[in-house]
């Protein structure tokens, strides 16, 4: 991995832990700057793969390209 695409993937202001979201258990919650985007997610690692979808399709939209280009 570059420094370049390690940096992508960190970003302090996205947030990522456990929380009751209405379901019988807790779940993987992401928030931005601390609002939730909506998204939970049974395991960590499915919660920690969107949270890296989600750091790499902001940064492309500040940008001005697509994610993933």
């Amino acid at each position: 991995m570059t420094a370049q695409a390690f940096t992508v993937l960190r970003d302090p202001r996205f947030s990522l832990q456990r929380e009751f979201t209405g379901q019988p258990t807790a779940m993987w919650v992401i928030r931005f700057c601390g609002s939730w985007l909506g998204l939970q997610f049974k395991t960590r690692a499915q919660a920690r793969a969107a949270r890296r979808a989600a750091i790499a399709a902001r940064k492309a939209a500040l940008q001005g390209s697509p994610a993933g280009a």
